[in-house]
Order: C-alpha cells, then structure tokens, then sequence
C-alpha cells in the first residue's frame, strides 16, 4: 500500500511534468450518444476551464451502469509522485447541493503496467469523503512506477453505500494530470538527479532508494547478480541446458557458449527434434531398429539397429561390411567370413573394435585395440569396462550416478539418472543454488535470510524464514492457521476467516474481521468506520454517535433526514419527507419531492413559482417563474400574472401583446391587444405603442389631433390644415394643395392660379378665342370679347361674320354688356371672399363696387 497523502490545494509547488498530458486514453462505458464531446482523450486534452457537459473539455460515460472505468496508458514505465483530479461540476458552486459530488464519491486509483487493475497497486480509495468534504480539484500524493493510471467507481447491486452516494457509477472526470519523471532513472523534484545505484531500474522519486531492479540482478541496492542458474525480472528465469554447465546470462538468460548436446535455442530449454542429436543438433540419427529416434545427447541407437547396419556402431551408421547382410550383419554372403565374424564357420562375432574396424577373421583379435567402453587387456575387445569406469581402456570415472556406479561403460552417462544433488549427462555437475534432490528436480524450501539448501537432502541449515516450521527441515511447511512469523511464534489478529492470517508476516488474506483493521487486523475501526476492513463509514447517527464498530448500529437512533427503522441509519428519507424520522413534507421542489433529506431545502431549486429554501412560499406579485427570478408582463392587472408561466390571466396592458405581454406592439400598431393602426405620424414615425399618439406631430394634410388620422376637410391642406385651397380649384390636394382633380374654366396650373393666356379660355384653355376688337383677348373664362369684335364679326364670341341682319348685332351688343357687368361683380365678390379668409380687411369702394355691379345685373 503506497504512502497517502490528499493534498487540498495547500500551495505546494511541484516541478514535475504532467506525464499524462495527450496520452492514449479508454473508458469501458463511453456515453456514446455524444462520443465526440465526451470521449475519453478529454481527459487528458489538457483543458479545464469550462467543467460542464457542453464544453467538450469533459470525460462522461453511460447512464445507470455499475462500474465506471477509465484509464491514461503513459506509455512506458515511469515513476509517478502525484496526481491532480478536475471533476465535471456544471460550473456550479461546488459542495453538498451540487449533484456531482455524489457520483465522486468512492473512487479509486491505481497504477498498474497492464489496464487489468488487479494487476497493479491501490494508490488511494476514498472511505472518508462525503458530499460536504470531497473536494475539486483533488491532489493525490502517490510515489509509484507504472504505465496506467486507472480510475475507478462501482455501484454494485446488494451492497450498501454510505449516505449520499449515487445510484450508479460514472467517470465524469474532466482532467486527470499524473505528474512525475518522464525518463525512468531518474529522481527528485526537477528528475535531473539519477538513481544512485546502477542496476536500479526504479528509485524513488524523492528519496531516490531502489524500488525495482533491472533484470538480472537482486539485493536491497541491485548489487547481486541472480543466483547461478536463475535470470532476467527479479531473476525469475530458470536457465537452460547451457554447454559443459556453464551458467546462463544473468540478465536475458542467453547460453552464451551454446547448449549441451541434445537441446538447441538460444535459452538452450528446446530438445533437438526426432531424427536430430548432439551439439546444436546438428547431428543426424542413424539406422535405428525398427526406425526408433536416437538418444537426442550422443546419437546412440538404444534397441540397436536395424538391418544391415553393423550393431558394433552404437550410432547405427555403419553398414555391413562386403560379405555380410542382416540384423547386426550376422549373415554371410559368400564362403569367408564377413567383416564382423571369424572363426570356424565364421560362428564367431568380432568384438568392438577401435573405430570400428574389422577383427582378424582366423582369432578375432582387433589390430588397434579397443573402442571407448571395453577393456583393451582383452584382445577380443569383448569385455566391457566395470561398473564405475568407461571410456578408452576403461580409465574414466563415473559420475555421481543414481545406482552409484551404473553408467554406460561408453560414454559415461548414466543409465538411471543421477544420485540426489547432481545433474548433467555425466551426473558429474551439482544441482544450482536453490535446487537439490534427483535430476535437481526439486526446489528448495524458504531458509533463513535465502540460504541455499543441501543439494542431497535439501535441509536448511540455519533453520527457516518466517512463516515457515522449523520443525520442517526442508523449511516447506507453512505455519498452521493462526499463526505465523519465525517458527511461528505469532497468533494471527481479527482475520476475517478466523485464523486464515498469512503466515509469512500475520497479513490477513481474506480481509479482517468486521470491527477491524489494519495489515494485521489487530487494531479497532476508527471512530466513524465500522464493519470488513473498517471500509463501512457509521450511518448518521443522533447527535453525531459513533456507531458499533462491528455491526455498525446507531445506538440512540438517527439524525434529522434519515429512516429510524434502519438501524444503520444510512436510508435517507424517501422522495417528498424529511427532518426527524422523515415527519416533515417536501415544498414544492422542481424535481417534484426532490428535497434534501436533512434539511427540507429543495436540491434542484424550487418549481416554477415557488421561493425560499424549502419552496413553500408563492412568488409575490409581480414575479413568477424559476425561483421567482421572472418579472411579470405588462399585464392590464399588473398584479394577475401566473406565478408559474407568467400569463396575464386578464389580458395585457395597452401597447403590449402575448401571452406573457412582454412582446411590444409590432411598429405601426398600438392599443389593447395592439389592435389599433397609427394614424399618418410626421415623417413615418412610428406612433406611441400605448395611445397611439404622434410624438412630432402629423404629416401634413392631417389635424394635429394626437393621433394623425383625420384628413383635412375639403378646400383646407398642409401641416395641421391650415393651407386654404384656391377657388378657382374643383378640389384641391390635401396634403400640399395642388389642384389633383382640375381647374375651373378660364384657369390654369397646379394650382389653378394662372389664367389662361395666348387667345384661350374656358376648361383646361383648351378654347380659342374670336375675332375680339383690336385683337384683344377675349374672357378667359367663357371667350366673350369685352370690347366688341372685329369688324365683320358679330356674336358673344366674335366667331359669326358681319353679313348677319341688324337686330342681331344689337342683341350682340346687350349680351356682352350683360356679360362684362356679370364678370366684374363676379370678381369683385372673389376678391372679397379671399380678402377676409386671409384677414384682410375689404374697402368701401370695393362693397359699392360689388353693390353696383349688383345692381346694373
């Protein structure tokens, strides 16, 4: 168990790298229907500023799944001093009222060198938190070498959790950084510092004392090779058959001057195959009987060989000689003795003649001696050497074989292996440290302080290491149930399965007993912890007790917020109750009766009109909403909005529309319900949304009557009417008093204030003028010539020629008198008319002009 220590952001100032920072990263649940915003690089994507779902920068995984796993592969072995958890907050305050918290609790790290992380080492498991006190960002000092850092939460069906958790397991993690040394080897707080000991693979990372050697070495400083015939990771290996005995390489377990005869490979642990024998194999087998494999060490055929071959050669390769056929060549071809026989009828077989020659066919005698194996006083050659000798002229020894002195009188190997504490073909080489008894077959048992065993019997000599039975020998008995240490002296603590303590140092192997804790699980649960390995935190119980330290039983009952009838007091009131024994009833929360248990106050804030902290009070008037945060609408009673959706209940308020009348009147409308039209505003200007009124006044041909929509009576225009049409108009524009519509006869222009001229009159002027006296023009009005025609003309219009009677010309004449009178009055009462619309006082000539004119019609 790695040393602890939880960081609060107490100010302590690290010049470790982030080793995590962009590393591959996987989790086993991915919230795949967003996998892009919430993957797993997220956490180690080195963003934390916005710790929200939205914000991309977050790890999340699966809804209401049990487990949650989540793991940065740093990609090689490195040393680790601390790590520095950002967990997803929503942004919000965090604390007890943030719903994050729960889905924190009971986390755990370990650092592992493969993803499985009962593989590897607990760096730190939270017990201890709850809502109120786990903290974001979290600072786990744990000095550790590994490749993973795996992150984990369960939420196991039938089990109990402690008060507040969730109900499932999640990740939410939005920055995992794991800082330390990014080159193994090195130490200390900039890593610049190596391992003070050179076979050290790890140190560590502040003190700088090995933890882990590199392969091929042993010893509290990494200063010892392996054992002879162990190599590599904690010199696990076993070494192969390596050539005359020699030991492999300590660090990669290579037989660096080749293999004994019969194994090949480069660890010299893979025999030769069938049919190959010898060193490096490369040896072929010969004729054997019945096409049995040869001995895979020497070659040598042991049922002998097959026919034709000369049984003399132990490696079956040598034929019959000419004259001789069959099993051991014993069959003769002509009439002199084959090679291999003499004597009378060539009944007799040579004995084994060096380097396989032929004996002399008359007595059998061999020229040049004997082959390895037979005693050379015999000239026969047909005597082996005795038992404990072999080889040329018998003058080599056996070996430390199985039956004393039976080995093959050849070659020395011996026939039944070899006598306890030897090994080799010749059984001449003894067992390696740590092994002993029959082919070094067996393994010795734990001796004090690693002493080797006797290679024979394999007793431990200064007698046995902790955990083990002196009264054992060989050291292999294990201490009894119960107990443990040297001689197994020690009685185990509080073991969860009595007195299954392991039997090496006391450590309990199931866990302990509830109630206790510790490597030892001698010591007392903590006050607060109760239950296996003191893992249970004590429910709530009354008034802050401790609860039983063994069943966990809150002794005087619970706190506010928790059921009385579990005695535990972990289940927290039910949705809609709270306070003591859970008497009290929920306000209107907006999950319904998600209110806190304890307390009352509502988790997720309040429904939708309602306030306070246990959302019992309505919204006062004039707000409604979410906590009351929204501000009623123009409503027509400004006290009858919905305290939940803000509808006026009785309609807006002039100049506002919808249901909630916060939405202004569209421009151009105005009024209750914003049903009215602006009238005609100044310049397009959109009128008052309430009354309708126009702030700068009304286009012109419009009164100024607040609201611009009375059009100026007939024969007025212009701003506020106040423009007076022309007579002579037959209606005048209302806006700028041009004459729309025409003028009356005799007249002309926009505004019909310009005579017609150039010998016309009457209607648009579209008439021409008679024949009128000294050609001047005639009436503009209806053509009459004022001052008489032409001569030769007669008529009002001066257009009838002169051969007309007389009496004619006279009615002429009285007609355009008439006409002339009735003109001139007709002006003169204009003229008046206008003088007194404009205010200008007429004279008196002008009164007894029109009276005259008057008078003489």
């Amino acid at each position: 168990m790695f040393l602890l220590f939880v960081l609060l952001h107490l100010g302590v100032c690290y010049a470790y790298e982030n080793l995590a920072l962009r590393k591959p990263a996987h989790q086993d649940h991915p919230y795949w229907h967003m996998s892009w915003l919430t993957g797993a690089s997220h956490g180690v994507d080195g963003q934390k500023s916005n710790l929200s779902f939205f914000s991309g920068q977050c790890v999340c995984s699966a809804n209401e799944v049990q487990t949650a796993t989540w793991w940065v592969n740093l990609t090689s072995i490195l040393s680790i001093h601390h790590i520095t958890i950002y967990y997803r907050t929503e942004n919000v305050a965090w604390g007890e009222s943030n719903g994050f918290t729960s889905r924190f609790l009971g986390f755990s790290l370990y650092i592992s060198n493969t993803t499985n992380r009962s593989q590897g080492s607990l760096c730190f498991k939270d017990s201890h938190f709850n809502r109120s006190t786990i903290p974001t960002p979290i600072d786990l000092t744990c000095p550790a070498h590994g490749q993973y850092v795996i992150y984990y939460n369960e939420r196991k069906p039938g089990v109990t959790y402690p008060a507040g958790y969730s109900q499932y397991a999640y990740n939410d993690i939005c920055e995992l950084e794991v800082y330390g040394c990014p080159i193994p080897g090195y130490y200390g707080v900039n890593c610049s510092t190596p391992c003070p000991d050179p076979n050290c693979r790890y140190c560590h990372i502040e003190t700088g004392a090995c933890q882990g050697c590199k392969p091929g070495y042993r010893g509290h400083q990494c200063e010892l090779e392996c054992w002879n015939g162990t190599y590599g990771e904690v010199c696990n290996g076993t070494c192969g058959h390596c050539l005359a005995n020699t030991v492999c390489n300590h660090v990669n377990g290579t037989c660096e001057s080749g293999c004994t005869p019969g194994y090949q490979g480069g660890f010299c642990k893979e025999p030769c195959v069938d049919g190959k024998y010898g060193l490096e194999c490369n040896n072929t087998c010969g004729h054997c009987l019945d096409g049995d494999h040869c001995n895979k060490v020497n070659g040598t055929c042991i049922r002998g060989c097959s026919a034709g071959y000369n049984g003399s050669d132990i490696l079956c390769k040598t034929a019959c000689a000419n004259g001789t056929y069959g099993f051991d060549c014993n069959e003769t071809c002509g009439k002199s003795c084959v090679d291999g026989k003499y004597g009378l009828e060539c009944n007799n077989t040579c004995g084994h003649c060096l380097d396989g020659d032929h004996c002399n066919k008359v007595n059998g005698t061999c020229i040049r001696g004997c082959s390895a194996g037979y005693n050379g006083s015999d000239i026969l050659c047909k005597t082996a050497c005795a038992n404990g000798t072999y080889g040329f002229d018998c003058n080599e020894t056996c070996g430390k074989c199985k039956d004393q002195n039976d080995c093959f009188h050849v070659n020395g190997s011996c026939l039944n292996s070899c006598s306890p504490g030897f090994d080799g073909d010749l059984c001449k080489t003894p067992c390696v440290d740590g092994k002993y008894g029959l082919e070094c077959n067996n393994t010795c048992g734990h001796c004090l302080d690693g002493d080797h065993c006797n290679k024979v019997n394999g007793t431990c000599i200064r007698g046995c290491s902790a955990g083990y039975n002196g009264s054992d020998i060989l050291c292999k008995t294990a201490c009894a149930n119960g107990t443990y240490g040297f001689d197994c002296n020690e009685t185990c603590g509080k073991c969860k399965d009595q007195n299954d303590c392991f039997h090496v140092n006391g450590s309990c192997l199931n866990s302990c007993s509830p109630g206790f804790d510790g490597d030892l699980c001698k010591t007392p649960c903590v006050d607060g912890k109760y239950g296996l390995e003191c893992n249970n935190t004590c429910g709530h119980c009354l008034d802050g007790d401790h609860c039983n330290k063994v069943n966990g039983t809150c002794i005087r009952g619970c706190s506010a917020g928790y059921n009385g009838s579990d005695i535990l007091c972990k289940t927290a009131c039910a949705n809609g109750t709270y306070g003591f024994d859970c008497n009290e009833t929920c306000g209107k929360c907006k999950d319904q009766n998600d209110c806190f248990h304890v307390n009352g106050s509502c988790l997720n804030s309040c429904s939708p009109g309602f306030d306070g902290d246990l959302c019992k009070t309505r919204c006062s008037n004039g707000s409604y909403g979410y906590e009351c945060n929204e501000t009623c609408g123009h409503c027509f009673d400004p006290n009858d909005c919905h305290i939940v959706n803000g509808t006026c209940l009785t309609g807006c308020s002039r100049g506002y529309t919808g249901a909630i009348c916060k939405t202004s009147c569209d421009d151009g409308k105005y009024g209750l319900q914003c049903n009215d039209t602006c009238g005609h505003c100044l310049d397009g200007d959109h009128c008052n949304k309430v009354n309708g009124t126009c702030i700068r006044g009304c286009n012109a041909g419009y009164k100024n009557d607040m609201i611009c929509k009375t059009a100026c009576a007939d024969g007025f225009f212009g701003d506020n009417c106040t423009g007076i049409c022309n007579t002579t108009c037959d209606s005048c524009n209302k806006v700028n008093g041009s004459c729309d519509s025409g003028c009356h006869p005799g007249w002309k222009g926009n505004y019909c204030n310009e005579k017609c001229d150039n010998g016309t009159y009457g209607k648009e002027c579209r008439s021409s003028c008679g024949h009128c006296f000294n050609q001047e023009p005639c009436y503009h009005i209806n053509g009459t010539c004022l001052t008489g025609c032409e001569s030769g003309y007669l008529g009002n219009l001066c257009q009838s020629p002169a051969s007309q009677p007389a009496t004619e010309w006279k009615t002429w004449l009285i007609s355009s008198l008439t006409v002339i009178l009735a003109v001139g009055a007709g002006v003169a009462a204009v003229c008046v008319i206008q003088a007194k619309r404009r205010g200008i006082p007429t004279t008196s000539n002008e009164n007894e002009m029109t009276a005259h004119m008057s008078t003489n019609q």
